[in-house]
């Protein structure tokens, strides 16, 4: 049940800013950050790992389901538009990843030490 609710803010982050323009933008960014960090706050000690490794994962994947159904300006096959596509966002939205990747990464250190300083 923690997780629906780090993925629900993204979730509502990303149909927030397709709805109104497109691709991801601010809205997105904010809620994928916020959600990254409740995630890994509120996550289980045993699935640390996880909340540090969802982040790049769920990212890829909501980009992929954005280009796939906004369509693509690139000519070209279906794989080709998804491709350039996906890498645009990449680029475009990389320091929202690296902030929300990073910490979580720093969220899941310190906890997995204070579990660890505990025992």
């Amino acid at each position: 049940v923690r997780g629906w609710h780090a993925g629900g803010l993204v979730l509502l982050g990303a149909r927030s800013d397709v709805a109104t323009g497109e691709g991801f933008r601010t809205t997105f960014e904010v809620l994928f950050i916020a959600g990254c960090v409740i995630s890994a706050l509120l996550v289980h000690a045993e699935d640390l790992m996880a909340a540090v490794i969802m982040p790049p994962l769920v990212y890829l994947g909501l980009a992929f389901v954005v280009t796939a159904l906004d369509g693509s300006k690139v000519g070209g096959g279906w794989i080709k538009q998804q491709t350039v596509e996906m890498g645009s966002a990449l680029v475009l939205l990389a320091p929202t990843l690296i902030i929300a990747s990073v910490a979580s990464v720093a969220i899941a250190l310190v906890r997995f030490q204070r579990r660890h300083a505990q025992r």
